[in-house]
């Protein structure tokens, strides 16, 4: 069972302070459709996934670019402060993934017991 590789990671850019604040931001908005800590699956994608070009777009997804596709806009609820620190903490949430999957690359097998 392999993994879906990630696209290349983007840097981590915010301090603890700002990656909690967009975790709350996340949870409070994000969550209901992509899933909790940005764990999504099946049609909603998972954002942990994002690529260079759509983090290149993400304010302006966020501010509604695509509506048409089932995205609900979010120009008016947040400022490009929150917009960014929910972007950081997505940002974060690839790292761990990443961090979860080399581990799991190099877990040693646990015998059984039988």
């Amino acid at each position: 069972n392999d993994a879906v590789p990630l696209p290349e990671l983007q840097e981590v850019k915010a301090d603890a302070k700002t990656l909690a604040h967009g975790a709350e931001l996340f949870i409070g908005a994000c969550a209901p459709c992509h899933g909790l800590n940005a764990v999504g699956g099946g049609v909603i994608p998972d954002l942990r996934y994002l690529t260079p070009d759509k983090h290149a777009i993400f304010a302006g997804i966020v501010a509604g670019a695509k509506a048409d596709r089932g995205m609900p806009s979010f120009a008016g609820r947040f400022g490009p402060d929150d917009v960014e620190a929910i972007r950081q903490y997505v940002i974060k949430r690839s790292h761990d993934l990443k961090a979860a999957l080399d581990a799991s690359k190099t877990a040693t097998p646990v015998a059984s017991s039988n």
